[in-house]
């Protein structure tokens, strides 16, 4: 379990993060959405150990997050950032493998199938031969997709649940692999990991969310599972948009139709 408590963050007389608490428990999809600047990398950041609040705390399986040492941090959790720059010329197969630099024990059979099956499943077996920087930008980060899944391993590992973090996953996707980015992440979650990403694709959110939380101007707005959570009210708070949600006949899956603002009702 990885939980923080009242947790925030400042930037000078700025707070970003605001007495935020959230829990991220293994078996669960956790769905972070909310405009721009709310504070969703910050706090990812946070529960990553990437950076530490300035009050409240965060802890990991009981333990306080600052305890662990970095290689520790490295064996249990991955982090996919939202852009990630490399300047020397590496081969697709010679970036996935520097996951494989945070895990231990491992052996030269898993060093050598690893960094291939993990391309494979992001639909890029075959590039590993190919320079990255040859790659579109939706190719890159499906490398480093496949990076993080090689670091991490198993969703559960000597009986300890892992933890990805996946910041923006889909920004550079089709949407083809939007989904079945989503798709591993929600397997891992599935078999008994925690995953927590960050998207803002709101229909995307409603279908893959086990647990969706919308932040607001560095709060916590709303959270729960995605119909409970999803309202035209929310949309209004958040967004500051008039957003019609609908409703799927089949499951009552809520969605968001993006639309012009030319013809709606003014709201007081």
């Amino acid at each position: 379990m990885l939980e923080i408590h009242d947790a925030s963050v400042h930037i000078g007389a700025r707070a970003i993060l605001k007495s935020v608490s959230v829990r991220m428990p293994p078996g669960r999809l956790t769905v972070v959405a909310g405009p721009n600047g709310a504070g969703k990398s910050t706090l990812l950041k946070v529960m990553t150990g990437e950076l530490r609040p300035h009050e409240g705390s965060v802890r990991f399986d009981d333990r306080a997050l600052e305890e662990f040492q970095p290689h520790e941090l490295a064996a249990r959790r991955a982090v996919l950032p939202q852009a990630s720059q490399l300047a020397f010329p590496f081969t697709v197969l010679e970036v996935v493998r520097l996951g494989l630099e945070c895990r231990p024990g491992v052996s030269k059979a898993l060093r050598f199938s690893a960094p291939s099956a993990a391309l494979a499943r992001v639909d890029l077996a075959g590039f590993g031969a190919r320079h990255y920087q040859e790659l579109s930008g939706g190719e890159q980060q499906r490398v480093h997709l496949a990076r993080v899944l090689c670091q991490i391993g198993e969703p559960v590992t000597a009986g300890r649940p892992q933890y990805l973090f996946l910041d923006e996953p889909t920004s550079s996707l089709d949407i083809r692999h939007q989904i079945e980015t989503l798709e591993i992440a929600r397997r891992f979650a599935r078999e008994g990991g925690g995953v927590l990403a960050i998207l803002h694709d709101l229909n995307l959110a409603a279908a893959f969310a086990d647990h969706l939380i919308v932040m607001h101007e560095g709060e916590v707005a709303a959270q729960g599972t995605p119909r409970d959570v999803i309202s035209d009210d929310l949309m209004q708070h958040v967004f500051g948009l008039p957003l019609r949600v609908g409703r799927l006949p089949d499951g009552d899956l809520p969605f968001i139709l993006p639309q012009s603002l030319e013809g709606f009702p003014a709201r007081a």
